[in-house]
C-alpha cells in the first residue's frame, strides 16, 4: 500500500466545536471516515476533490435555512441545496442539516446536534448515508459484498450476513493472496476500489468450530483480545440481544494485502444448503435483484430524502438517484461472470479449498 499515490475521495473536516467524543470518533487514522483513499489516481480522475464538513447544528442556522422552506411532515423541512431533520432511534434523538446539495456535490456541510446516546447512532445512520449519496452520486457504487483480487480481475461474493464472506476473507488473506473488502465493497466504472482498512472478527461465532479458522491466522494482539472479552460480557448482559466483534488491522495481521484496482470479472452468489453445489450459469435477474435488495435496504434514509425531493420539488436531481444507481448495477452484472454457490451451514476447511477454486 505505501509508496502507491493515493487519491483522496472525500475529506472530513471536523469543528473543534464538537463534543471531544464526536471529534475523537472521527480523527486519526482509524477515525470513521478521518480519510479515504484509495490507489488508482488515474481511474478516479473524473472525480473532484469532495469536501464534508462537519460542524455543530445551532438555532441560528436553522432559522436561517428554515425560513424558506417546504415541511413535509414534523421529521423534514427541505429548501434548495439541503434540508433539516429530526430523528429518532430507539432511545436516541437529534437534529441535523444537511447543506450543499446541489449538481457538483462537491463539498458539503453536515451540521448535527443531538442527546449523549445519539453520537453513537447518527454518525452511522444519516452521516453514513450522506456518505453513500456522494459516493453515488459520482458513480462510486457501494455493493454488500466481499471482494477477492485474483489475477484475472476481481471477484465479489454477495451473501447475506452470517454465510460465510469473512470467513472466506480471512482464509484467502491466510494464504498469502489480495483482497478489497471482506462485507462493503465499492464500484467505480467496473473497477473494485480498495477502501477497507479492516475486517471483522466474531469470535463467538467460529466457537466449536476450530475448522473454520486456518491454522496461519496471526494470532491476535492485546487491544482485539481486550475488544472480545468486552463482547462477551454484553452479550450475556443483553442474553445475546446486542454483541460486537472486533476489527482488525489489515496492515496489521496481512501487510501488503489490499489490492490495487482491478475490474470485476466474476460474482459469486454465495448462499446456505445441505450440501456444497456449484451452479456454473446463475440467474442474471437474481443477482441484480440481490444486490438492489441489499442497497435499498443499507440505504432507506436516502430513498426517503429522494421521495421528500420529489414532493417538494426541492434537489431535484436527487429523483433520479435510484435508477442511476440501478443502472450502474445493471452493468456491473452483465459484464461479469455468475455463479452460484451453495454451502452447509458448518463452514470448514475442505468448503473453502472448494470456494477458492470458484473465485480464482
Amino acid at each position: 500500500m505505501h509508496g502507491i499515490d493515493n487519491k483522496k475521495i472525500i475529506t472530513l473536516k471536523i469543528s473543534p466545536k464538537l463534543p471531544r467524543f464526536v471529534r475523537k470518533r472521527f480523527q486519526g487514522n482509524d477515525g470513521f471516515l478521518s480519510r479515504i483513499s484509495v490507489h488508482g489516481k488515474d481511474l478516479l480522475k473524473n472525480i473532484p476533490d469532495i469536501s464534508l464538513s462537519l460542524i455543530p447544528l445551532t438555532d441560528d442556522l436553522i432559522k436561517k435555512h428554515t425560513s424558506n422552506t417546504q415541511k413535509i411532515d414534523c421529521f423534514y423541512n427541505f429548501f434548495d441545496g439541503g434540508f433539516y431533520e429530526k430523528a429518532k432511534y430507539k432511545f436516541s434523538s437529534w437534529e441535523s442539516m444537511i447543506l450543499g446539495l446541489n449538481e457538483s456535490m462537491d463539498s458539503v456541510t453536515y451540521a448535527v446536534r443531538g442527546d449523549f446516546f445519539s453520537q453513537w447512532v447518527w454518525p452511522h445512520r444519516t452521516l453514513g448515508n450522506l456518505v453513500r449519496l456522494l459516493f453515488t452520486h459520482w458513480r462510486v457504487m457501494p455493493v454488500h459484498a466481499g471482494a477477492f483480487a485474483n489475477d484475472n480481475g476481481a471477484t465479489l461474493m454477495l451473501a447475506p450476513s452470517g454465510t460465510g464472506k469473512t470467513l472466506t476473507i480471512i482464509n484467502w488473506l491466510c494464504r498469502n493472496n489480495q483482497f478489497y473488502s471482506d462485507d462493503q465493497s465499492y464500484i467505480y466504472d467496473g473497477h473494485v476500489l480498495p477502501l477497507a482498512r479492516h475486517i471483522s472478527y466474531w469470535s463467538h461465532r467460529y466457537k466449536g468450530n476450530s475448522d473454520a479458522i486456518p491454522p496461519t491466522m496471526p494470532p491476535l494482539q492485546y487491544a482485539e483480545q481486550k475488544r472480545l472479552r468486552n463482547a462477551k460480557i454484553l452479550r450475556m448482559l443483553s442474553f445475546g440481544h446486542v454483541g460486537f466483534g472486533a476489527s482488525l488491522d489489515v496492515e496489521k495481521y496481512w501487510p501488503g494485502s489490499v489490492a490495487t484496482p482491478k475490474p470485476v470479472t466474476k460474482i459469486i452468489i454465495l448462499q446456505k444448503a445441505d450440501s456444497f453445489s456449484i451452479e456454473e450459469h446463475a440467474s442474471t435477474t437474481e443477482a441484480i435483484n440481490k444486490i438492489m435488495g441489499d442497497f435499498r435496504f443499507q440505504t432507506l434514509p436516502i430513498l426517503r430524502w429522494v421521495e421528500c425531493a420529489r414532493l417538494t420539488k426541492k434537489n431535484v436531481f436527487l429523483t433520479e438517484w435510484e435508477h442511476k444507481c440501478r443502472n450502474m448495477i445493471v452493468k456491473l452484472v452483465n459484464n461479469s461472470q455468475l455463479i452460484k454457490v451453495n454451502i452447509p451451514s458448518v463452514y470448514s476447511q475442505d468448503i473453502y479449498s472448494k470456494l477458492e477454486n470458484v473465485i480464482k
